[in-house]
């Protein structure tokens, strides 16, 4: 096997499948209204 496809299939493909995943929860989350942002930080 060449090393370069061993080290692509490697641990720094979990990686790069993390840093996608987070990065399109990021596109899509939307920030909290100010009224539900003020019952968050009154919570406890």
């Amino acid at each position: 096997m060449n090393r370069t496809v061993a080290y692509l299939l490697g641990p720094e493909l979990a990686w790069l499948l993390m840093f996608v995943l987070t990065g399109l929860i990021v596109m899509v989350s939307q920030p909290l209204p100010a009224d539900d942002h003020d019952k968050l930080l009154n919570f406890g």
